[in-house]
């Protein structure tokens, strides 16, 4: 039988020794002085990512245990600029609506690269620097995956029954739920990240608030003509209809041989034909010659 836990959101363990929880996360902070994504990837081994800061309670508690790093005087945190939407997102693409910058900050508007924000330790101030600066990160993950995430849908049935609505449910990692979806069997894990394994789609890198949509028919239907006209090819600008307007001379001394023999040998046909077609009325203005000097 799968682990689960009543809708109490009583976990066993959920964070190791080594972090500190914190609203269904877990925390820890890496003391190595790397680059921002060489930082997200160490939070990635340990099944993590970069913390993001989604409210006030959460960047005190930043402060409190960034003040401990015995190291550079500034921290990486999960927040990057994306320059095509012009705004700032945390490591899953969602867009940061708490913020806490410090004067003349964020950065990126002087300088382009400066697109990644960390804390100063002295107060916990936001500011941005480019990815090759080498500072400490703070990791996070979460603590237990929740039901409501499960890929339920109006023909999907879970096969163990829960005490509870399942969507009130969290569950201890490495649990599993089985579902049936028609006439297929689907197993869901609870990952140590946080998130079930397959179906989850939590953590896609393009979640739907941040994917522009289109308005209604008349849009969508622009937008297909202005694809089409992006697509359509020039046919007076295609390489083969140039080629075929295009003289080029040809240098090889076996072109240039045949060339010659052939002019010469047209010429030389021409001249003939001129030739034979001239020996009649040259053979009258002979004979017409030779009777006006004949002696009579």
């Amino acid at each position: 039988m799968p682990f689960f836990a009543e809708s109490n959101g009583t976990i066993k363990k959920p964070c190791p020794d080594s972090m500190f929880a914190l609203d269904g996360r877990c925390f820890w902070r890496s003391n190595v002085s790397v680059s921002f994504w060489e930082a997200e990837r160490e939070c990635q081994i340990k099944g993590g990512h970069l913390a993001s800061v989604p409210d006030n309670e959460t960047l005190e508690f930043f402060k409190f245990e960034i003040s401990k790093i015995p190291s550079k005087q500034y921290t990486w945190i999960g927040i990057r600029y994306i320059s095509n939407n012009k705004t700032y997102v945390d490591m899953f693409n969602q867009t940061q609506n708490f913020t806490d910058w410090e004067v003349n900050e964020p950065s990126v508007i002087v300088r382009r690269s400066a697109k990644y924000v960390s804390l100063r330790k002295q107060d916990g101030g936001w500011y941005t620097f480019p990815n090759r600066y080498l500072f400490s990160a703070v990791c996070s993950r979460r603590t237990a995956c929740r039901g409501s995430e499960l890929p339920l849908n109006a023909s999907t049935q879970l096969l163990h029954p829960f005490s509870d609505t399942v969507t009130d449910l969290v569950f201890e990692f490495g649990s599993e739920v089985r579902l049936r979806h028609d006439r297929l069997l689907i197993t869901v894990v609870c990952l140590h990240t946080g998130f079930w394994k397959p179906g989850n789609t939590t953590g896609c890198l393009c979640p739907c608030d941040r994917v522009p949509l289109l308005d209604n028919e008349t849009s969508v239907a622009q937008k297909i003509v202005k694809i089409k006209q992006e697509l359509l090819l020039k046919k007076d600008e295609l390489s083969t209809i140039k080629r075929r307007k295009t003289s080029v001379l040809d240098i090889r001394p076996s072109a240039f041989a045949l060339g010659s023999m052939l002019g010469v040998g047209i010429i030389t046909t021409l001249v003939v034909v001129i030739a034979i077609s001239d020996l009649p009325l040259l053979g009258n203005k002979i004979k017409l010659w030779h009777h006006k000097i004949r002696p009579r």
